[in-house]
């Protein structure tokens, strides 16, 4: 019942990983000065640390912002080259080109077994990546490629290890289990994934218990992996800061429910976005295959788990990783459907795509599309588009810059602590003769004088209003609005 090596495909799936690779490229270069947003900010802030030799791979907790490290370190060389904004920006297209290639190398793995011809790999990787959350992965700054690359590496390996029951796929399989969670401490939850998948090939686990050689190999991993999560858990492993977000994940009942109704909500948004139109065709009779089905559990338990997870209502890109998974329970039902009624289901479905892909990673159509753009802004489940994040951010660059000559600017965030911090003029997003200082809600810049301008950022869990209203009355300062999210000191 396990996946076999596949014999040679054809060259459609490849074509098709270049053909996306090219447009995501591309579209990273026209984005290029864009500012990074969020997460973008503390991944550049990790690696300008780890350059200037604030922040060191040997310090314990050596990721004080709760941030795997392996994002950051391979964005190292890149944000040392051309600065944190562009590095982080670089270091995700290479993350995502990875992504696409290892959509690649699953559908050559599982493709058959779903009942998609070799022929048909280029279109499965064609409804994986052609969507706006996957394509905006390419210029993000985010770390979400890298871990969606390793998910899908250390599924296709453990089925390498069930079919070969080799020490090179036992290795291999370790290797990219490691690789997720140092690239996002959602991967320690994938050894749960894969225990539900490796029940469906019991024959195959009986097989390798017989393999004295291997089973040592595969107990010292397991153990070497125990203690290095364990260590994480405790604040001890420089690699792995699990010690931040222990208490991510609802361990209760009562929590589970809580968060799973807004979390389901948020996971038909994430099929929308991706699949459309062709979501109707999920699961139908064509796609039910028993030789997947251990595919669709696995997926199943990934995003079962994501619902105990309170940020999975906001953060909709969690799931991309296993939308490969998914575009097996679709793509056979596609193309098993009538000529006519095959072509126009995959019309709608590229149409749509085509079109919310261009609105939310090219600037000049999204400023041109008024709605849905500021409705979906509204609700958090759309909060992954952020785009709109991006120009608002350069809008308020702009009016920094076009003030005169050494005027004084304090940059106000506190998100993950002073992540914001010394990213933009570092960018040379700021101009340099601007005085520029931070200050966090209470510590930072205590006196500010009247005349400068306050440049309001994130703030974690606040609200941006509350943010200004706190960050005032802690000063004792009066401020008027300018624009966007620039304030002046009366």
């Amino acid at each position: 019942m396990s996946i076999g090596g596949a014999s040679r495909p054809e060259r459609s799936d490849v074509f098709a990983g270049v053909a996306i690779t090219a447009l995501g490229l591309m579209i990273t270069f026209a984005n290029i000065r864009l500012p990074i947003v969020r997460n973008a900010l503390v991944y550049a802030k990790m690696s300008i640390r780890l350059l200037d030799g604030t922040l060191r791979i040997s310090d314990i907790p050596s990721a004080p912002y709760g941030k795997g490290l392996g994002f950051p370190l391979l964005a190292l060389p890149f944000v040392d080259a051309f600065g944190p904004n562009v590095g982080v920006q670089i270091a995700s297209a290479i993350c995502t080109v990875l992504f696409v290639a290892a959509t690649v190398i699953f559908f050559r793995r599982v493709g058959e077994r779903a009942g998609v011809n070799r022929e048909n790999f280029g279109l499965g990787v064609v409804l994986v990546c052609f969507n706006p959350l996957v394509m905006y992965q390419f210029w993000s700054g985010y770390a979400d490629s890298l871990f969606a690359a390793a998910f899908l590496v250390a599924l296709v390996a453990l089925d390498k290890l069930l079919v070969e029951r080799t020490v090179r796929a036992a290795l291999l399989y370790v290797v990219a289990l490691y690789a997720s969670m140092v690239a996002k401490n959602i991967g320690v939850i994938l050894p749960l994934t894969h225990a539900l998948y490796a029940a469906f090939f019991l024959r195959d686990v009986k097989e390798i218990l017989r393999n004295r050689k291997l089973v040592g190999v595969l107990v010292f991993f397991a153990a070497a992996l125990a203690v290095a999560v364990q260590l994480g858990r405790m604040g001890k492993n420089p690699t792995l800061p699990l010690n931040a977000q222990t208490n991510e994940f609802v361990s209760n009942v009562g929590g589970i429910i809580k968060f799973i109704g807004p979390n389901a909500k948020a996971f038909g948004v994430f099929l929308l976005l991706s699949l459309n139109v062709s979501v109707i065709l999920l699961f139908t009779r064509s796609s039910r295959r028993r030789e997947v089905l251990p595919l669709y559990v696995a997926a199943a338990g990934y995003c079962a788990t994501m619902f105990a997870f309170h940020g999975s209502s906001f953060n909709i890109r969690f799931y991309f990783c296993v939308l490969p998974v998914f575009v097996l329970g679709v793509l056979p039902s596609i193309l098993t459907l009538a000529p006519r009624a095959r072509t126009v289901a995959l019309a709608l479905t590229l149409g749509v795509n085509a079109v919310l892909v261009a609105n939310y990673n090219l600037p000049t159509v999204y400023a041109s599309v008024p709605f849905p753009n500021k409705a979906l802004e509204k609700n958090r489940m759309f909060d992954n588009l952020r785009i709109g994040e991006h120009l608002d951010a350069k809008a308020d660059l702009d009016r920094l810059n076009a003030l005169p000559p050494h005027a004084a600017v304090v940059l106000a965030s506190e998100y993950y602590q002073d992540a914001a911090f010394g990213i933009y003029d570092k960018a040379g997003l700021l101009r340099p003769d601007l005085d520029v200082r931070s200050a966090r809600l209470k510590t930072g810049q205590e006196r500010i004088e009247p005349g400068t301008h306050i440049w309001f950022g994130l703030a974690g869990g606040l609200p941006r209003d509350g943010f200004v209203k706190a960050f005032c009355e802690n000063r004792g300062i009066h401020v008027e609005p300018v624009a966007g999210h620039v304030y002046l000191v009366r």
